[in-house]
């Protein structure tokens, strides 16, 4: 019986061995476990006070992102306006190039026309050169021409030109008191006989002949008549 006891206290004894180190394996796994928490917890709060940080520059991250977002909505939308602003000036310039090239042509049209006009304008001009040189020539030969009357216009030859001019007065005085009465000396009477026979030469000769008359009649009756007319 006491050998029983002893089985089983040796029994029960190992049981409880059994039993110690089972709660012994398991506080150890608990003690484990406890650490690994705290350390975990350890590793946690490392982490947690290395995510705040983290979090921040994700955040500015963000924030810096929306900013180059919206520069790059700005910027394209300047690229736009200076596309469309470019496209215009390449508007404007073919429009300035085409207007250029047009007025080149205009320019050499114009050119063309001038050098025309030049042209014309010399041969005129040489023309009218040629014409006046010619003229000038002509009044050369004319100045050469009357070099010889030049004497005409001194002194002396004015005065001898009044004096003819003077004379030919006289003489032009005469002749027409010499027309208005060719005979101042001759009676009426005689005057009458010289007219009747200037009138009818022959017609008087007849009369003269059959007739008394006074006058004497040579060989040549116009002669005769004339030397006793005084003529």
């Amino acid at each position: 019986m006491v050998t029983e006891r002893l089985d089983t206290a040796v029994r029960n004894f190992q049981h409880m061995n059994h039993m110690v180190e089972r709660y012994t394996r398991l506080s150890r796994a608990y003690v484990e476990l406890a650490e690994r928490f705290h350390q975990l917890d350890v590793d946690h709060m490392r982490l947690k006070g290395q995510v705040v940080p983290l979090l921040q520059t994700v955040k500015a991250q963000q924030a810096h992102i929306q900013q180059l977002q919206a520069n790059y909505q700005s910027l394209q939308h300047s690229l736009e306006e200076q596309a469309t602003t470019h496209r215009q000036e390449q508007q404007t310039i073919q429009a300035q190039q085409t207007q250029i090239q047009q007025l080149q042509v205009d320019y050499q049209s114009l050119q063309h026309s001038l050098e025309e006009q030049a042209a014309h304008h010399r041969q005129e001009l040489q023309n009218l050169t040629n014409a006046y040189e010619e003229r000038i020539h002509t009044l050369n030969l004319h100045l050469e021409e009357l070099q010889p009357f030049e004497n005409l216009f001194s002194a002396h030859s004015c005065q001898e030109l009044s004096l003819a001019e003077e004379q030919m007065e006289l003489v032009e005085t005469t002749l027409q008191e010499m027309a208005q009465d060719s005979a101042p000396d001759l009676s009426e009477e005689e005057k009458a006989l010289l007219a009747a026979y200037r009138d009818n030469p022959g017609h008087f000769l007849e009369l003269s002949t059959n007739g008394s008359s006074h006058w004497v009649v040579v060989n040549n009756p116009q002669e005769g008549l004339t030397s006793s007319l005084g003529y």
